[in-house]
């Protein structure tokens, strides 16, 4: 009989000994994806954080193109008037000219001033916008890394448990 009892209680310590191991591979395999996901957020809000400033990229060149566009007409027009203005023949026919090649030039003046102003806003947004994403991602990892943590510990005490479980037998 007790032969018997011995080798169940060795029976019952193996079975718990290999129930508490099970239970540390779950918590390790759950760990493993925890980590996995944090990494796959960080890849996820930097490949976002690229694109976003690409896009940012892109409509800076598209608008200083307009307005490297409109400098030229600018240019352009004030040239014309300046040569208009210097020649004798017909003069009036050419001072004619000059009140619609002011109004082109008013105009795009106002053109130029709107763009700009439209461009600073959208750069202004568009930081914001970045800076609250970013404080966002980082609360975001701070509370992973922080579950992260709690895991490991949980982890690193049953993983305790087992080992001096092992070791009292």
């Amino acid at each position: 009989h007790a032969a018997s009892a011995h080798q169940r209680d060795s029976k019952r310590s193996f079975e718990e000994k290999k129930k508490s191991i099970s239970e540390v591979s779950e918590l390790q395999w759950k760990l493993a994806r925890a980590e996995y996901q944090l990494n796959l957020a960080r890849t996820e809000a930097i490949s976002s954080k690229i694109d976003e400033t690409a896009l940012l990229r892109d409509r800076i060149n598209i608008l200083s193109q307009r307005l490297d566009h409109q400098s030229r007409l600018r240019a352009s027009a004030e040239e014309h008037i300046t040569r208009l203005l210097s020649k004798n023949d017909g003069l009036e026919m050419q001072v004619a000219k000059i009140p619609h090649l002011n109004a082109e030039i008013e105009a795009l003046r106002q053109e130029n001033a709107t763009e700009a102003k439209k461009f600073q806003e959208t750069v202004n947004k568009l930081q914001i916008e970045n800076e609250e994403n970013l404080k966002t991602h980082r609360e975001e990892l701070h509370k992973v890394d922080e579950r992260s943590r709690e895991k490991i510990e949980l982890m690193t005490n049953a993983l305790a448990d087992v080992q001096a479980m092992y070791r009292d037998n």
